[in-house]
């Protein structure tokens, strides 16, 4: 599975580093893994290609933060690579 970054390259998919993203926003590791699970499993149901776009993994992501860790979500959202 491959991840069609904003820029337009494509990188491997790589859960490890989903779920440390996650877990910059302030969540415990577990519950990091927990929504990085629920967002694989609901990007890549039905999904015709082995294409994932970033923007829409952190789209599920901020979602999911936002139901259980509003600030984390927030913290998330306003996280930029340099």
């Amino acid at each position: 599975m491959r991840v069609k970054k904003k820029d337009g390259e494509y990188e491997a998919f790589s859960e490890d580093k989903l779920i440390n993203s996650i877990a910059k926003s302030g969540v415990s590791i577990a519950h990091a893994q927990k929504i990085a699970k629920e967002v694989v499993t609901e990007i890549t149901t039905g999904a015709g290609d082995d294409v994932l776009d970033s923007v829409l993994i952190r789209e599920h992501v901020i979602t999911k933060l936002a139901k259980a860790f509003p600030l984390e979500a927030e913290s998330y959202k306003t996280y930029s690579k340099t």
